[in-house]
């Protein structure tokens, strides 16, 4: 069955979650039980963003007067809520006591490919250690002389901040080493030691 357009939405990936822009963090033991993450509009994503945005806008316009709306909504927000998963923007509108923001939200279904991308994400608050470890062998997973023929084998964060994974072909006569200097700084670039044939 075809999804309507109405139903289209920005695929929920690593690259899109700006994890860094997070200010809204509900933190129960080692479970996120509410957290809002601004998502970023790109090339790829840009006609489901501005799909969505525009029905929220009319969802509104619908149930009050388009009169009210002082701005047209820009940003989306992905929100979990107790496991739940929303969209939702705010539209900026004038009432009669002032400015104000109305909160339009839309509740939405994750694919398991996004389940495992919200996951990995979660772990940035709830066990930064491992989301290091995790995001930085997604990272070295994803480079091309890794993904045509290496299997993962290992990796670890040693106490150094050294990020060391072990890959390998299935014949097993070639191995490649994966390094991060430090696995903590942005700024440190993946290294590649490929040994055997």
């Amino acid at each position: 069955m075809k999804q309507s357009i109405k139903d289209e939405r920005p695929e929920i990936t690593l690259e899109v979650m700006q994890l860094e822009n997070v200010n809204d963090l509900e933190l129960n033991r080692d479970t996120c039980s509410y957290i809002s993450i601004p998502l970023k509009r790109t090339f790829e994503n840009s006609i489901q963003y501005d799909t969505m945005l525009k029905n929220f806008y009319n969802e509104y316009t619908i149930e009050c007067d388009k009169e009210d709306i002082s701005e047209l909504p820009t940003k989306l927000n992905f929100v979990i809520d107790n496991l739940n998963y929303y969209l939702n923007t705010f539209i900026k509108i004038h009432t009669w006591y002032g400015d104000d923001e109305v909160c339009m939200t839309k509740r939405i279904q994750l694919s398991d490919v996004e389940q495992a991308r919200v996951n990995l994400a979660l772990l940035k608050f709830t066990d930064y250690q491992e989301y290091l470890r995790q995001y930085t062998r997604q990272q070295i997973a994803n480079l091309p002389e890794i993904k045509d023929g290496f299997g993962f084998v290992m990796d670890e964060i040693d106490e150094r901040k050294l990020y060391k994974s072990v890959w390998i072909t299935p014949d097993y006569k070639t191995c490649i080493l994966g390094c991060v200097t430090m696995v903590d700084n942005p700024e440190s670039k993946i290294q590649i030691i490929k040994m055997g044939q």
